[in-house]
């Protein structure tokens, strides 16, 4: 690993990149979060854990450029966008990823790896729009990257609208229907991994998935005990 090595991650504070965190400290690298908020709890969660905290917006491009100095890798987490937010979410989110990719460039970084999304480039939904996007105007700058494209985050089924919390699971699946899942430790993990990997010419593209379970699977390992 490149020890002792300064990698940036916008976004570090939300669950993949406090993962990508830990795993790079892990491994000895020294983790600079770049937040809007660096006197959030979730801030100050990732500072304990040994990670500098620098406060900077993405609309800012100035803050980005002060977040790089003396950067060797950016893991660009791109913020968490849904369908039930406000018109024109999505395109705050992919500006603001472009802003990272441009500070980046102009950083001359050794190594960038963007989160995207499993099948980004099928466009079906926003989501993946987006992150195809990204992942075009990201190649368009010819920095070594790599583009991790994780399914369905596994983590995500412990939230209270799934019901687990209630002794039920709540899914449109059929009891039969396998759905590829990854945890956000193991994205952290393979994030982490890619700045050791030696610098490449490119981009290139890994399409991640940690299991294949079934609902009945599913509920059966959840970490929450029924009817907790």
């Amino acid at each position: 690993m490149h020890s002792g090595k300064v990698i940036l991650i916008t976004g570090g504070t939300g669950q993949v990149g406090t993962a990508a965190a830990a795993a790079l400290l892990r491994r000895g690298c020294k983790v600079r979060v770049f937040t809007r908020d660096s006197s959030s709890a979730k801030a100050d969660a990732v500072r304990t854990m040994g990670a500098d905290v620098v406060a900077g917006d993405l609309d800012d491009r100035e803050s980005l450029h002060r977040a790089m100095t003396g950067v060797h890798g950016v893991f660009c987490v791109p913020s968490l966008v849904t369908s039930f937010m406000p018109a024109g979410s999505f395109e705050r989110q992919l500006a603001g990823s472009k802003n990272v990719i441009d500070a980046t460039a102009d950083a001359n970084v050794a190594h960038c790896v963007l989160l995207s999304a499993n099948s980004a480039e099928k466009g079906v939904n926003s989501n993946l729009q987006n992150k195809f996007l990204m992942e075009q105007y990201l190649r368009a700058k010819r920095l070594s990257a790599t583009f991790l494209r994780p399914v369905a985050f596994m983590d995500y089924f412990v939230l209270p609208q799934w019901g687990l919390h209630q002794g039920v699971f709540t899914t449109a699946l059929l009891p039969s229907t396998k759905q590829q899942l990854i945890a956000v430790d193991d994205i952290g993990a393979l994030a982490a991994l890619m700045f050791e990997q030696g610098m490449q010419r490119g981009a290139r593209i890994l399409e991640i998935a940690g299991d294949e379970p079934t609902p009945l699977e599913m509920a059966l390992r959840s970490p929450i005990p029924w009817g907790a």
